[in-house]
C-alpha cells in the first residue's frame, strides 16, 4: 500500500478503495494548506456580519430565519454535532469508514467547505494514527450523509468510537492512546466536516470495484456456457455488431471472440440461431458494463465535486448556499446499473436453464451421469430462481422512496444509500449465477468427452480441476458451489487478465492513479 498525497487533483475510485482497504499514510500539499488558510478568513470575516449565512450565522434547517449568537460558538458547535448522531445500526466496515474519511480530507482541504486548518489538522493525524470512525449505516436518506458524518464530527471532538488495531474503542480513549489532541470547533466547522456524502460514496466506490470483477468472471462463464451448449459463433463477430454498433458491443464481440477461440463450435455447430439468451450476450454484456462505467464516472463527479452547504467563493470572497449535497445524478445511475444488473443476472439464469434443459442428441438429459431414473441438474434450477428473484427484487429504483423531512423543508433526496446498499447485495448474488454457470458449463463439457473447447472453458477447467467433473448422479451440489465460491477471487483475477489482453481499455479495468 502507497501512501497518499492529497493536492487537489482527481481522486480515482480505485485509489479511494485501496486506501480504504490498506495502511498507508495521507498527507496535504503545501498548496493546499495556504487554500484552507484563506478560506477560513473568509469564514472568519463573515462570522462578524450581519449577512445571513447558513449554519454560520443562521440556524440549521427548518430553523434557518434564527439568529445565531456568536458569542456561544463552541457549546453551539458540539451541540450541532451531538443532535445529529441519530444513527443506528450495523456500522459501515472499517474499509469504507476510512475511504469516507479520506473523501472527506480530499473534500474539505480544498477550501469550499471553509473547514477551520486545525480541525482538518485532526482528521490527517486521525487517519494516520489508524483511527477509523464507526458510523453506523442507518439514518440518513441521500441529502447528504448527515448521521454518519455528525459520527465522524463527534469522533474528532473524542466522542462515540472509533476502530483502532481491528477492536471497537472509546473516541477518547483512543486519542488519548495515540497522543492526539482531539479538534476544537469554530463557527461552521460541524457543518463542514458533516455535510458530506463521503459514507455513501466510499461504499459506492467499493461496490463498484467488485463489481468490475464479479462482471469480468460472468463473462469468462457466460463465454464458456455458450461454448459448452454449441452457440453458432457467427452472432459474436465484430463485423456483425458493426452493423449496430451500440456503446460497447463491437469491443466485447472482439473480447467474445478471442475467449471462444479454440472451441468445437466454429466447425461443427450448423443450427444458425440458438435462444436469445445465448445470442444478445454481447449487447446485454455491453450495457451492463456501460451502466457500471456510467456509474463510476458519477461516483468520481461527486467525490471530487463540492458537495457542501453552504460554499465559500473564491473569487468574490463570498459565501453561498447550495444544493451540492443533493446526489440525485448519482442514485439515478445507480438505479439504472441496478436494473442493468438484474437483466444481465436474468440472461445468466436462462442460459443456465437452456443448458440444463437442452435438447442436444450427444448429451443426456438434464446433464445426468448415469441412469435415466437421475436427477441431474435438475434441482439446480430452483436455486438459480431464487437468486434470480432476489435480484430481480433489488432492482426496484431505490431513489423514488424519499419521505420529506425537516419540517417539510428537505422536500427531496436521493435515497442513495439504499441505492447502492441494492447494488450491493445483487453483486454478491451475482457470484452465484456465475458460479453455477461456469458448474453447469464444465459438467457439459465433462459429458460430451473429448472434443476442442474454447480459451474460456479451459481456463475454467485449470482453475476447477478439483471439482472432478463429470459428477455422479443425485451429489450435493450445494457444498460443490461452497467450495468453488472459495476460489471466486482467483476466477475474478484470471477473468481480468483475460480482459486486461483483450480489451485493455475497458471499463472493467481499474486506474493506477498515483
Amino acid at each position: 500500500m502507497t501512501d497518499l498525497v492529497l493536492d487537489g487533483r482527481w481522486l480515482h475510485i480505485d485509489r479511494v478503495v485501496d486506501f480504504g482497504e490498506g495502511a498507508g499514510q495521507v498527507s496535504l500539499s503545501p498548496a493546499l494548506h495556504q487554500v484552507i488558510a484563506q478560506s477560513r478568513a473568509i469564514v472568519d470575516a463573515h462570522a462578524d456580519s450581519n449577512e445571513p449565512i447558513y449554519g454560520l450565522t443562521t440556524a440549521l434547517g427548518s430553523k434557518v430565519t434564527t439568529a445565531l449568537d456568536p458569542a456561544n460558538d463552541g457549546r453551539r458547535e458540539r451541540d450541532v454535532v451531538t443532535g445529529r448522531m441519530v444513527g443506528v445500526g450495523e456500522p459501515y466496515s472499517p474499509s469504507v469508514a476510512r475511504s469516507a474519511m479520506v473523501i472527506r480530507l480530499h473534500g474539505v482541504s480544498r477550501g469550499a467547505a471553509g473547514v477551520s486548518p486545525g480541525v482538518i489538522d485532526v482528521l490527517e493525524k486521525m487517519i494516520n494514527a489508524g483511527l477509523v470512525v464507526c458510523a453506523p449505516r442507518m439514518g440518513t436518506i441521500g441529502a447528504s450523509d448527515f448521521a454518519p458524518g455528525a459520527s465522524l464530527a463527534g469522533a474528532l471532538i473524542g466522542l462515540g468510537s472509533v476502530w483502532l488495531n481491528g477492536e471497537r474503542t472509546d473516541a477518547a480513549d483512543a486519542f488519548a492512546r495515540c497522543r492526539i489532541e482531539p479538534a476544537t470547533l469554530a463557527s461552521k466547522d460541524a457543518l463542514g466536516v458533516i455535510n458530506s456524502s463521503a459514507f455513501s460514496l466510499a461504499h459506492a466506490a467499493q461496490v463498484a470495484v467488485a463489481l468490475r470483477k464479479t462482471l469480468g468472471a460472468s463473462l469468462l462463464a457466460a463465454v464458456a456456457n455458450a461454448d459448452a451448449f454449441g452457440v453458432n459463433p457467427r452472432v459474436y463477430g465484430p463485423d456483425v455488431q458493426t452493423l449496430k454498433p451500440l456503446p460497447h458491443t463491437v469491443e466485447v464481440a472482439t473480447l467474445t471472440s478471442r475467449l471462444l477461440e479454440g472451441s468445437w463450435v466454429f466447425e461443427s455447430v450448423t443450427s444458425p440461431q440458438q435462444a436469445i439468451s445465448f445470442r444478445a450476450l454481447v449487447p446485454q454484456f455491453a450495457s451492463v458494463v456501460g451502466a457500471l462505467e456510467r456509474f463510476i464516472a458519477a461516483v468520481e463527479r461527486e467525490i471530487n465535486g463540492i458537495g457542501d452547504n453552504p460554499v465559500v467563493v473564491f473569487d468574490s470572497r463570498s459565501m453561498s448556499s447550495t444544493s451540492h449535497f443533493h446526489t440525485i445524478d448519482l442514485a439515478l445511475h445507480g438505479d439504472a446499473l441496478s436494473l442493468s444488473l438484474y437483466h444481465w443476472a436474468d440472461s445468466c439464469a436462462q442460459r443456465i436453464q437452456r443448458t440444463i434443459n437442452h435438447r442436444n442428441a450427444d448429451l443426456p438429459l438434464l446433464l445426468a451421469h448415469g441412469g435415466a431414473a437421475a436427477t441431474g441438474m435438475n434441482p439446480l434450477q430452483k436455486t438459480v430462481g431464487d437468486v434470480r428473484g432476489r435480484i430481480r427484487h433489488l432492482a426496484s429504483p431505490a431513489s423514488l422512496d424519499a419521505l420529506v423531512v425537516s419540517d417539510q423543508v428537505e422536500d427531496l433526496a436521493s435515497q442513495l444509500p439504499l441505492v447502492v446498499d441494492a447494488i450491493a447485495q445483487q453483486s454478491e448474488l451475482l457470484k452465484w449465477l456465475v458460479l453455477i454457470e461456469s458448474l453447469v458449463a464444465l459438467q457439459c463439457h465433462a459429458l460430451r468427452g473429448a472434443h476442442l473447447q474454447s480459451r474460456a472453458s479451459m481456463a475454467l477447467s485449470s482453475l476447477f480441476a478439483d471439482i472432478n467433473v463429470p459428477l455422479g448422479d443425485d451429489v450435493a451440489l450445494g457444498p460443490t458451489l461452497e467450495r468453488m465460491a472459495k476460489k471466486h477471487a482467483a476466477l475474478a483475477a484470471l477473468a481480468a487478465q483475460e480482459i486486461a489482453t483483450g480489451w485493455p481499455a475497458s471499463p472493467l479495468i481499474g486506474h493506477s492513479s498515483p
